[in-house]
């Protein structure tokens, strides 16, 4: 991805029907010096290239004679479409004379094919390059080039070379910082002296840290030089721009443990639990909700869990009792949910978590059910005929009683 808090001004087009496709550069502008060391200037697209589009991009110096460029032509696709690709533009060699400094500009020419080709003869940002004339001329060269821009990856370094053009007559000192971001320098006052041959190194190492706190924009100043050779003494050379890549970061998750895969739960009151950490220290809390997809076969012990910069690595276990529905319905499945995420980091803010699935297990119980009717005993039709004769009969003898 195009890294982060890029200390670079990037033009934007508007256009009021719909937005145009850009080809963007960065930084926009350049420094070096005639016989000097090679800068470096980043390329991406501001947005897609539609589905089986491919754009390249042609750089092409406007004057071969004080810098060329190389590492081109670059392709872009709707996969790398923003990750940065580097051109290196080399300067030109001293030898035409004290001609001064020259301007000039490095322009990019864009063609799209496949797809829409929606890129086809996109507008691209150039870049102003100034070659400064050596010849004639004492100062203080920087390696890379003073005004030019570098990434590092946390924890890795980039040495800094500093030069001179002349023959100094005195030692030149040059203190050196850090502005803002992760990044440190090996040596805060750098000298060059005829011991040294007027050549001296310092090394710029982006920090190493176990937060997740994204790409980190620095610059490394250099103060004016102070030197008893007034040709050298307030030479001032222009910033280097850099960024601490955050590349090696872990991934930003919640870590589940579930003691077991699925839960166990049983209607009869058994339980089960799960562990939970944070992947990466937050800057604020982080909170998620917690729910059970069917409520009548478990329930959890806290309904939201929250995590605090202190706390992140610490596990907090999530208890689950199973629930007793009162019916013989057999082993039933749930899961446990977890909403998204909310932080104020937004690092951590809107993360979704995975589920957890569980078995509740069916105890047997059900309402004892209702006696069952008592069966009526069937009698041979010829036992009913002789009871029927002797009612009957009865009958008839108390009639002829009453006689």
């Amino acid at each position: 991805m195009r890294p982060a808090h890029l200390l670079f001004f990037t033009a934007c087009l508007s256009v009021p029907v719909q937005a145009a496709v850009l080809v963007n550069t960065e930084p926009t502008t350049l420094i070096t010096h005639e016989d000097g060391s090679s800068v470096t200037y980043w390329v991406y697209l501001d947005q897609a290239p539609s589905a089986g589009e491919t754009v390249t991009v042609t750089p092409s110096s406007g004057d071969v004679t004080e810098g060329t460029v190389s590492g081109g032509p670059l392709t872009f696709t709707d996969a790398n479409w923003d990750t940065p690709q580097s051109v290196t533009v080399t300067p030109g060699a001293s030898g035409d004379g004290n001609d001064g400094d020259v301007m000039y500009t490095i322009s990019q020419f864009t063609t799209a094919t496949g797809g829409t080709a929606s890129f086809n003869g996109a507008f691209a940002l150039d870049v102003d390059v100034t070659n400064r004339n050596i010849e004639g001329i004492n100062t203080v060269l920087m390696s890379p080039a003073s005004g030019t821009a570098f990434y590092l990856d946390e924890g890795s370094s980039q040495t800094v070379t500093l030069t001179v053009t002349g023959a100094p007559t005195s030692d030149i000192s040059i203190d050196v910082s850090i502005a803002g971001g992760e990044a440190t320098v090996s040596t805060s006052t750098v000298t060059l002296q005829a011991g040294n041959g007027y050549s001296a190194t310092f090394d710029v190492t982006a920090v190493a840290d176990a937060a997740f706190d994204a790409d980190q924009a620095f610059t490394v100043v250099t103060d004016p030089a102070s030197s008893l050779d007034g040709n050298y003494n307030g030479i001032d050379l222009n910033d280097i721009q850099g960024l601490a890549i955050n590349v090696d970061a872990p991934v930003r998750e919640v870590l589940l443990s579930p003691a077991n895969n699925p839960l166990q739960t049983s209607e009869s009151g058994g339980g089960d639990s799960i562990d939970m950490v944070l992947s990466a220290a937050p800057a604020s809390d982080v909170s998620f909700s917690v729910t059970v997809s069917a409520p009548g076969e478990a329930m959890t012990s806290a309904s939201t869990i929250t995590f605090t910069p202190a706390n992140w690595n610490i596990p907090q276990t999530l208890n689950v009792t199973g629930v007793d529905d009162g019916v013989a319905d057999g082993d039933a499945n749930f899961q446990i949910l977890f909403g998204n995420s909310a932080s104020a980091d937004g690092n951590w803010n809107n993360l979704a978590i995975t589920a957890v699935a569980g078995i509740n297990t069916d105890d047997g119980s059900r309402p004892a059910p209702p006696p069952a009717p008592q069966a009526i005993p069937v009698l041979p039709q010829s036992l009913l005929l002789g009871l029927s004769g002797l009612l009957l009969l009865s009958g008839a003898r108390k009639l002829s009683r009453r006689q």
